[in-house]
C-alpha cells in the first residue's frame, strides 16, 4: 500500500467493549485495526486517521448498535468527520449479498468501509449530547408508563379477588411504587414541557386538546428530522394505512404500526383529545362515524390529519421556521 494514498471511506463495527476499524484507500484496499469502545481510544483513532485524510468530509459509516455507537458516534462528528448512522437492517442485507456470507466483526467494518464509498446519500449523524438526553428521557417516561399501568392492573385485580374471597392483603408497598411512578412520571413530563420548542409550544397553546407535554414528546421524536411530504412523516409516525390486496381480494386495510410504539400512543391520546375538544375535529370524528368506522379507527384519522395540517405545516411546510435540527435542552 502507498504510504502517500488517502482514506476514502471508513467502516466501524460497533460492540459494547470493541471497535472494528476499516480504512480504505484510493486503491480500494482496506487496512484493519480493533480498538478499545473508550474515549481515550477514539480520541487516538481520530488523530490517527487525520493524518491520513485530505478532508474531513470522508464518510465514517457506523451501524446503529444499541447505545454502543453513540460514544464514538458523537466525538467522532463532534470533532468535524462526516460520521454516517445507518439501520443495522442495512447491515443485514450486505450480509446476505455476500456470496460467501462469511461474517466477523471485521468483515462487517470492511462492508461498512465499503458502503460508504459507494454511497453518498447515507443518513448523516447529526445528535448532540442534548438530544440523545432527552430521548433518554422520553424512553424512560415510556417505560415508566408501561410499568406504572401494569402495576395498576394489578393492584386492582387483587383488591377485587381479595374482596370476592374474604381475604385481606397487605398491598401498600405495591400503592407505594405505583406513587413514586406517578410523581417521576410527572417530574419528567414537567422537564421535557419546560425545554420545549417555541415553535411545538405554539402548536400546543393554539389548538384544543393537546397539551403542551404532549407536543414536547413529539418534538423529541421529530428532533432532527426533515420530511419532504405529509405522508413521509405519518409513515415515520406508524400511522399510514397498509393496504393488502392480490387480484380480486382485498385485505382489511390497517395502520403500519412502524416506528416507536411510544409516539403512536403518544399521538391516539392526542387525537382523542382533539375529537373531544376541538370543534373541527369533533365534527371530523363525528362524519367518519357515520361511516361505521370503529371508535379508535376514528381516534386514529383525527391524530393523523393533525399530523398531516397543523404538525407538518408548522414544521416542514413552505413558511414554516425550520427543521427540527435539534432539541432546546
Amino acid at each position: 500500500m502507498n504510504a502517500t494514498e488517502s482514506i476514502i471511506s471508513i467502516g466501524i463495527d460497533v460492540s459494547k467493549k470493541t471497535l472494528a476499524v476499516a480504512r480504505m484507500m484510493e486503491n480500494r484496499t482496506a487496512t484493519h485495526e480493533s480498538i478499545e469502545n473508550d474515549a481515550k481510544s477514539i480520541a487516538a483513532l481520530m488523530t490517527s486517521i487525520s493524518m491520513s485524510m485530505k478532508n474531513t468530509n470522508v464518510p465514517i459509516v457506523i451501524e446503529s448498535t444499541g447505545d454502543f455507537h453513540l460514544l464514538s458516534s458523537l466525538m467522532l462528528r463532534e470533532g468535524g468527520f462526516a460520521v454516517k448512522c445507518i439501520n443495522p437492517v442495512i447491515s443485514k442485507e450486505l450480509e446476505r449479498r455476500d456470496v460467501r456470507g462469511a461474517k466477523t466483526d471485521k468483515i462487517d467494518a470492511g462492508r461498512l468501509a465499503k458502503l460508504g464509498a459507494d454511497e453518498s446519500a447515507l443518513s448523516v449523524f447529526t445528535a448532540t449530547r442534548k438530544d440523545i438526553l432527552a430521548r433518554k428521557q422520553v424512553g424512560t417516561l415510556a417505560k415508566i408508563r408501561e410499568v406504572k399501568q401494569t402495576l395498576s392492573s394489578h393492584l386492582k385485580r387483587s383488591e377485587e379477588t381479595a374482596q370476592t374471597l374474604g381475604f385481606s392483603m397487605d398491598l401498600s408497598h405495591l400503592k407505594n411504587a405505583i406513587a413514586e411512578l406517578r410523581a417521576q412520571e410527572k417530574e419528567l413530563e414537567g422537564v421535557l414541557a419546560e425545554k420545549i420548542q417555541p415553535v411545538c409550544k405554539q402548536i400546543a397553546e393554539e389548538t384544543k386538546g393537546v397539551s403542551v407535554r404532549q407536543m414536547a414528546i413529539l418534538s423529541v421524536f421529530f428532533s432532527g428530522k426533515t420530511f419532504t411530504d405529509r405522508d413521509q412523516l405519518v409513515a415515520f409516525s406508524g400511522l399510514d394505512v397498509r393496504v393488502r390486496e392480490s387480484g380480486a381480494w382485498r385485505g382489511r386495510a390497517r395502520i403500519s404500526k412502524r416506528g416507536n410504539p411510544f409516539l403512536r400512543r403518544t399521538l391516539f391520546l392526542m387525537g382523542w383529545g382533539l375529537a373531544l375538544h376541538h370543534p373541527e375535529y369533533k365534527k371530523y370524528y363525528a362524519e367518519k362515524k357515520k361511516t361505521g368506522a370503529h371508535h379508535y379507527t376514528c381516534i386514529i384519522a383525527c391524530a393523523r390529519k393533525f399530523l398531516r395540517t397543523t404538525v407538518y405545516a408548522k414544521l416542514y411546510g413552505r413558511g414554516a421556521a425550520a427543521e427540527l435540527s435539534t432539541v432546546v435542552l
